[in-house]
């Protein structure tokens, strides 16, 4: 796999030059060039673990321009620029809320000169808020995912500078991005479980006329007719299903001679952002006397932007121009936060971006609960009931009594985000099944819990008021919310961002070490420095040739081992620690 350097990343990326003309004639135009980029390393997990000593850091090349022009023409004059109301502030955009972070780079502190002022922003600047639930122990809490953003730990905020004052006339705000990559955690292997080894099956156009589709015609005036062919209730973009447009031209008008070239099909949202479709990949069409038929394959993976309507202009022999409110994103979780090494009371917690009503845990989580399993004869049973509740045995946990969970686990919603309790110390609970006093053990549902409970946090799970926002479609009916989520890693789109590859390795770029002993580790990459993160054992090390030495008596059970190049650039393995064998 190609790896990429966080360096190169980092120096080259040029988010955008965004000039605003302000309304009043006397007062400069403001223009803003943003080279904002924030990145951080998880160290080979799935979040980013503050527990780690890790956070975003920008590089010296994160800056921001400012830029202060006359409309006439003439010099500014430093000294007329007051800047003491003036403020930053994270503003609304897409794959985030502002309420979920906490913003500190809000002043603008520093000298203009010739007209021009460097904002930056350092480490701490824009972090998540992790002061919204009790936290238990180190694992829980939200943290940054890569899971985030647009599918692999890419975050596009907005932000906007206001009360810039120039000679007594306000400067009118403005808007510009910073985006923030998350990275480490390589989740090619999954994707192909997903989409594949060659990725996601391309949508091919299927032709036929609107009265073979429909069995109905459409009638037609003076005016073309447009009738959209698809599932649901408006377009879906980001399904593997084509969507079809047909037009039912009037008696006067002959579309035959249409091809691809005649028809622009544009994406929009409500931050003014678009996207062009490409004829002849994105849309087919076929064109026959009276009917144009448009097949759009084109399929959206990314998570932003979140375009919610779609124009098809066709400017030809025959003209005519349709928009629609579309569908572009599924309605999608990212775990932030929980997970890792799990202890009693780890506070898991899932963000939900996509949902215009969501108001109460109930709506996107099933009731929590638990069943009571024991061992006989050296089978699994649990425990169940009749009609008049008489104790049984059951080996199928379909038949099992379910118990009320929701004290112990404590599910809440705070903003967009559920919190849930995982609990590990199981309760031993005694029942009398026919005469005979059984202890049973609780068992809490998880990855791989059996039917029923382990749809807690699915799709299936949900309240069906629940309703999308604008460009986003619920995946109702799937088992689970990571639906297109790992789109960055099929083969042909984009691999995962990992850095430096650290050898040896396995899955998700752990290795087992025995307490008491060593392993060597390597990269293909001269002038190395390496160094273990995370909480360790005196006795537990790692010398500058990459060998590591676990303690005899190491109590911590995962730490990782980083190397980096002169350039910055890092590698990581997660070291599980074992017992000798």
């Amino acid at each position: 796999m190609k790896r990429k350097s966080a360096s190169i990343i980092l120096t080259s990326l040029l988010i955008g030059c965004f000039p605003i003309a302000v309304s009043a004639a006397e007062a400069p135009v403001l223009e803003v060039e943003s080279h904002l980029l924030g990145s951080a390393y998880t160290n080979g997990k799935s979040t980013l673990k503050y527990h780690l000593n890790t956070g975003v850091s920008y590089g010296e090349d994160s800056q921001c321009i400012f830029t202060l022009s006359l409309p006439d023409g003439s010099s500014v004059d430093d000294s007329k620029i007051d800047c003491s109301s003036a403020s930053v502030s994270l503003t609304n955009g897409d794959g985030y809320y502002p309420e979920e972070y906490t913003f500190q780079a809000v002043e603008l502190n520093g000298e203009w000169k010739n007209g021009q002022f460097i904002y930056r922003l350092d480490q701490g600047d824009l972090e998540l808020n992790l002061d919204l639930y009790p936290l238990e122990d180190k694992d829980s809490g939200r943290e940054w995912s890569c899971l985030g953003g647009d599918g692999h730990g890419n975050y596009h905020f907005n932000l906007t500078v206001s009360g810039i004052v120039y000679d007594g006339a306000e400067v009118e705000s403005q808007s510009f991005p910073v985006d923030i990559s998350i990275f480490g955690y390589n989740y090619t292997s999954d994707a192909q479980k997903l989409y594949g080894e060659e990725g996601s099956p391309t949508i091919q156009p299927v032709f036929s006329s609107l009265k073979e589709k429909t069995n109905t015609s459409p009638e037609v005036k003076d005016e073309p007719v447009w009738t959209w062919v698809g599932d649901g209730e408006k377009p879906i973009l980001c399904d593997a299903l084509a969507d079809d447009f047909y037009i039912s031209w009037p008696e006067n008008i002959d579309a035959s001679s249409l091809t691809n070239s005649d028809v622009t099909i544009t994406l929009s949202n409500n931050n003014g952002e678009t996207l062009a479709l490409s004829a002849d990949k994105d849309f087919y069409i076929q064109s026959e006397g009276s009917e144009t038929q448009i097949a759009l394959t084109f399929q959206n993976w990314a998570f932003t932007p979140v375009y919610t309507s779609m124009t098809i202009d066709v400017d030809g022999t025959a003209k005519a121009s349709e928009t629609y409110d579309i569908g572009s994103v599924y309605v999608y979780e990212a775990q932030q936060g929980g997970g890792g090494q799990t202890v009693d009371g780890t506070v898991t917690a899932y963000s939900f971006y996509g949902f215009a009503n969501l108001e109460s845990w109930e709506q996107i989580l099933g009731t929590p609960a638990y069943l009571l399993k024991t061992e006989k004869d050296g089978a699994e049973y649990y425990y169940a009931e009749d009609a008049d509740s008489n104790g049984y045995l059951t080996q199928a946990p379909e038949e099992a009594l379910t118990f009320d969970a929701v004290e112990e686990r404590n599910p809440q919603l705070i903003g967009n985000t559920v919190y849930i309790t995982t609990r590990t110390d199981l309760k031993e609970i005694e029942k009398t099944v026919d005469g005979e006093n059984i202890v049973f053990t609780q068992a809490y549902p998880g990855w791989d819990f059996p039917l029923p409970l382990g749809s807690l946090l699915s799709p299936n799970a949900c309240d069906e008021s629940l309703e999308a926002a604008p460009g986003y479609v619920i995946p109702w009916g799937t088992e689970n919310w990571i639906t297109n989520e790992k789109w960055a890693w099929q083969k042909g789109i984009e691999e995962g961002w990992t850095g430096i590859e650290v050898t040896p390795y396995e899955g998700k770029y752990e290795w087992k070490v025995a307490k008491g002993a060593s392993q060597q580790f390597s990269a293909e990459t001269d002038s190395l420095t390496w160094e273990i993160i995370g909480d360790i054992d005196e006795g537990t090390s790692v010398t500058q040739e990459g060998l590591l030495t676990v303690a005899e008596d190491e109590s911590h059970p995962s730490f990782a081992v980083t190397v980096t190049d002169p350039d910055g650039n890092l590698g990581t393995v997660t070291i599980k620690v074992t017992n000798p064998e």
